[in-house]
């Protein structure tokens, strides 16, 4: 068997930038990036041949897929300054992962959140939450007198979709066919 590698960040980032693409200026790029050094440590980036290096690779975007699901769990794709992955997005990937991961996402998936488990899942879902925050264009812009009204509204259903998202996060994660944000079926 060949030696230990490990790829690095700068190694994944061209593949990342493809998929976290959800917010303006890159902005969901900084969660990848937040949460990689902590994969490093778990040894989730190791590699001892050419087929595992193809795998992690192919498995960057199930980190994206995971934010992205968040973003369905609480609501933040409904801002206005999301973007959607488009469908053919979805179609490229179910071939890769039929090629590369063997038909089986969800083994990486269950890796992934084992890894996100290690880190601490509240801490991971609350620099998430902070990440769409900063790419969201969530300030209330009313001339009428019911803006504070309309603020703390919009206070009430964050508090709702952040506890939503986060009993998703502590319910496990790693179901890929449970998606709500797969428009074709994996």
């Amino acid at each position: 068997m060949k030696n230990k590698r490990i790829l690095e960040i700068n190694e994944v980032m061209d593949i990342a930038k493809d998929y976290f693409i959800f917010w303006p200026d890159n902005k969901a790029m900084d969660w990848f990036k937040l949460i990689f050094p902590h994969f490093e440590k778990t040894g989730f980036f190791n590699f001892h041949s050419d087929r595992e290096e193809m795998q992690i690779r192919c498995s960057i975007s199930l980190f994206a897929f995971i934010y992205y699901e968040l973003c369905i769990q609480t609501a933040w794709h409904e801002d206005k300054n999301f973007s959607d992955w488009e469908e053919s997005i979805f179609i490229e990937l179910r071939k890769e992962y039929s090629s590369i991961l063997m038909n089986d996402p969800d083994e990486y998936i269950l890796k992934i959140y084992r890894g996100l488990n290690e880190i601490g899942l509240e801490s991971v879902f609350m620099w998430f939450w902070k990440n769409c925050e900063d790419g969201a264009s969530r300030l209330v812009h009313s001339q009428s007198n019911n803006a504070a009204q309309q603020i703390n509204s919009l206070e009430r259903i964050d508090e709702q979709c952040y506890k939503q998202g986060l009993d998703w996060v502590l319910g496990g994660i790693s179901d890929l066919k449970n998606y709500e944000c797969l428009p074709i079926p994996f």
